[in-house]
């Protein structure tokens, strides 16, 4: 009785740790290993760029503000961005602007700022 229950013991832990082994790698030695996760792994490398130019003074988007506009050059008051700015900063102070020179928006324009 005793080695039955030391049998059943034995193997129930053994079947346990079981999950945790790897299993060994039989294919094509051209591919590469899995390699395991781990913290510094899975840190986040370099983010993509970002597709606007934070260099320019528009952030790259003159055409786009323009294409919004009825008029063929952007106003001197137009807000300038400012690389201490997010994205969703300078797209907000944009939006200020457009409300209040509706004067010079696009119908379609200003069509979409009322329904925001």
């Amino acid at each position: 009785m005793k080695k039955l229950l030391f049998v059943l013991l034995v193997s129930a832990s053994s079947t346990a740790f079981a999950q945790e082994k790897t299993a060994v790698n039989t294919t094509n030695s051209q591919e590469q290993p899995v390699q395991k996760r781990t913290a510094s792994s899975s840190v986040k490398g370099e983010s993509s760029p970002s597709p606007y130019d934070v260099n320019d003074k528009y952030m790259g988007r003159k055409e786009e503000f323009l294409n919004n506009l009825v008029v063929s050059t952007l106003p001197i008051d137009f807000p300038l961005y400012d690389k201490k700015m997010s994205l969703k900063e300078y797209n907000q102070a944009v939006d200020n602007f457009y409300r209040t020179h509706t004067g010079i928006l696009k119908e379609t324009v200003k069509q979409k700022l009322i329904q925001k």
